[in-house]
């Protein structure tokens, strides 16, 4: 039996130096499998399997004979059935030494060493030598963080984001005609309406989440400074930049056929810019929120458990908008350093870009904490339609722009000066501007149609704009295509759990759990009840277990070992 050395791998949450790790693991626990050593290594391992595979199936390289498919889904289960336990070896190979193997103490190289270890045990012990054939260890890298960022952005952050622009939109829709007052410099202002300033922010983030959406990272795979020569020397008979182009292009990114050993990360630049104006907008709309909130203009659902303060029982504080904005500091702060970091390197290669990568994780938990915590207080707040009504209608004054524009437009001489004097610095009764406006020497016409404003309907095309804001939003869901979260856990009804379905599920690697904790990729299968919908409710994805007939839900099963092949058309890495 070989001992493996090991370093704690039963890190408790109450002893992380991290929130990220610690107080929000709950929340941010799935974005491991994307931000970690394990996924470091991980998709290391996943850069050098497909270019292997692409080596076998490239008609030029006689070298690599053309593998079976069997031979390719067995490297390629290696990655797809990866685990902590190969991750630690994988560590071990680097700091402690494996087997016969002395400490390489290079991480890259360690994962090298454990496919080959893996590909002695099989058919393909012929092809070990090209394994990283020709590449650097910026060729693992690069792609391998490409993979781990792509891989959060698609089954995570867009989806909860896209989550957020939706409640957004239902809230503008429902309040698109609620007039209320509007600030500028924090003093009474114009009127608008809420839905009008909820659709503001609709349409901001709409814009920000395409340009995110459809992003693409750049990648290299042109070896020791970048320029092909070991994979050229060995191999004219390639057309290697062909070839990477389409091997880059094929993983789903951007060829970067111009670099020195390291990517550019120029990318990486682009992307955090777009991240952090998406934080920035979301905290915009987190401070207005705990405005609204203070102004009594939103009201926060009471839950029975909760406390609001330890000493002031009454309160119910609206502290998600204020760790979302604490979170976009933490976020924002480490996406501009790693601006500030990546770009910059000495001469073809330095490794000062390693451990800034390494933390690139922790931008976009913070990132996801954001939309988690706003999009929970979204769904938890009722507007106050009532004191929104109240605090509006007799103001006045803050109808002297409307008078003194039509007057403009009447041939009135100076009447913006007119306006100030009677109304600037005080507050002024709808009925006193009225009065004002009857003794105005202008058509009878005009003073009537002066006369029927009223503050709750100045407010423009708020409601057309509204309603534009939510049809951008439409049509960008219309093309929108969420994807399945890959399922690790399930939950079982009660009623439906049997040892023979558990067994099964165990032996695919799915954990069955007998708690429903907030979590995405967690399976809940069980028949149309309360409980059901209450999950469905909470974002888990829903699965009804009928025997008897198929019932109008997302799926639905019958026989429940139809389970493990429905899990398998979910999304994976």
């Amino acid at each position: 039996m070989i001992t493996i050395k090991s370093e704690d791998l039963n890190l408790h949450s109450l002893k992380a130096i991290s929130p990220i790790d610690g107080r929000h693991r709950l929340m941010t626990e799935p974005l491991a499998d994307w931000f970690s050593e394990f996924a470091l290594i991980k998709y290391r391992l996943f850069m050098e399997v497909e270019y292997l595979v692409a080596l076998s199936e490239c008609v030029e390289f006689k070298a690599v004979r053309t593998f079976t498919l069997e031979e390719k889904s067995f490297l390629r289960n290696i990655v797809k059935n990866f685990t902590l336990q190969d991750a630690q070896i994988v560590q071990n190979i680097d700091r402690f030494g494996y087997q016969e193997m002395k400490a390489t103490n290079h991480d890259c190289k360690a994962a090298e060493y454990f496919l080959k270890i893996k590909m002695k045990e099989s058919s393909l012990q012929d092809m070990i030598e090209f394994v990283h054939f020709g590449l650097t260890s910026e060729d693992m890298n690069n792609v391998a963080h490409d993979c781990m960022i792509q891989g959060a952005l698609k089954s995570y952050y867009i989806p909860g984001l896209v989550s957020l622009l939706d409640q957004l939109a239902v809230i503008a829709e429902k309040e698109k005609s609620t007039a209320m007052l509007g600030r500028t410099h924090g003093q009474p202002a114009t009127p608008t309406t809420f839905g009008k300033e909820m659709a503001n922010y609709l349409d901001r983030l709409r814009k920000q989440l395409i340009r995110l959406n459809n992003f693409k990272l750049p990648a290299k795979c042109n070896g020791a400074v970048g320029n092909h020569a070991a994979q050229q020397f060995a191999a004219e008979e390639v057309d290697w930049i062909s070839f990477t182009t389409r091997f880059i292009e094929n993983l789903g990114f951007e060829a970067n056929l111009m670099s020195t050993q390291i990517e550019f990360h120029d990318g990486f630049t682009e992307l955090f810019s777009i991240m952090i104006s998406i934080n920035n907008i979301l905290k915009d709309l987190a401070m207005d929120f705990w405005k609204y909130i203070s102004l009594g203009y939103l009201q926060q659902q009471k839950i029975a458990h909760e406390v609001g303060s330890s000493t002031m029982p009454h309160k119910i504080n609206p502290w998600r908008m204020e760790v979302a904005e604490g979170s976009v500091g933490e976020a924002n702060a480490k996406f501009i350093g790693f601006i500030n970091k990546l770009q910059v390197s000495r001469l073809q290669r330095d490794l000062s870009d390693h451990e800034a990568q390494r933390a690139i994780g922790v931008g976009f938990a913070h990132s996801y904490l954001v939309v988690l915590h706003v999009l929970e207080e979204l769904e938890r707040l009722q507007v106050n339609q009532e004191k929104i009504s109240n605090e509006l209608k007799d103001f006045g004054s803050i109808l002297t722009e409307a008078v003194q524009t039509l007057l403009r437009k009447e041939g009135y001489a100076q009447p913006y000066e007119l306006l100030k004097d009677f109304s600037r610095g005080r507050h002024c009764t709808v009925q006193e501007l009225h009065d004002f406006i009857d003794n105005l020497d202008i058509r009878e016409e005009t003073k009537l149609k002066l006369k029927s404003l009223r503050p709750e309907n100045y407010i423009g095309l708020s409601k057309e704009l509204t309603e534009l804001a939510i049809k951008r939003w439409e049509e960008f869901k219309e093309e929108y295509e969420e994807p399945l979260p890959a399922v690790k856990k399930v939950f079982l009804n009660a009623e439906i759990k049997t040892f023979e379905i558990v067994e099964k599920l165990k032996q695919m690697e799915i954990e069955v759990v007998d708690e429903l904790v907030f979590e995405k990729g967690i399976l809940y299968v069980g028949p149309i009840n309360e409980q059901f919908q209450e999950a469905k409710k909470k974002g888990f994805i829903c699965v009804n277990y009928d025997p008897e007939r198929k019932t109008q839900a997302e799926y639905n099963i019958i026989d429940l070992f139809e389970l493990p092949d429905l899990i398998n058309s979910f999304g994976g890495d």
